[in-house]
């Protein structure tokens, strides 16, 4: 469906929108670019390097979300060079 971002929120803050009246469905982004869980840690960079971007969604085959990598995580010394990140959604 959508990420919210902190660039979505910025966004939302600049054109003053208060909190109890905006809605997530109106910042969003919608339909984000994402990861498969095998891809590699750095593909995953050069995707997040292309497009400007911190973090992204990883999926698995049916598009179900199961984790997010952030650019920190690329290049964190011990980490696996694939994506096995989940977060039990």
């Amino acid at each position: 469906m959508g990420i919210l971002t902190s660039r979505d929120l910025l966004r939302a803050y600049a054109e003053r929108v208060h909190p109890s009246e905006g809605r997530a469905h109106e910042w969003m982004t919608a339909e984000p670019v994402t990861v498969a869980v095998a891809t590699s840690l750095e593909e995953a960079a050069l995707v997040m390097s292309g497009h400007g971007f911190h973090h992204l969604p990883v999926v698995e085959q049916d598009g179900h979300p199961v984790g997010l990598v952030g650019l920190r995580d690329t290049v964190r010394p011990g980490v696996s060079p694939r994506l096995h990140i989940g977060l039990g959604l």
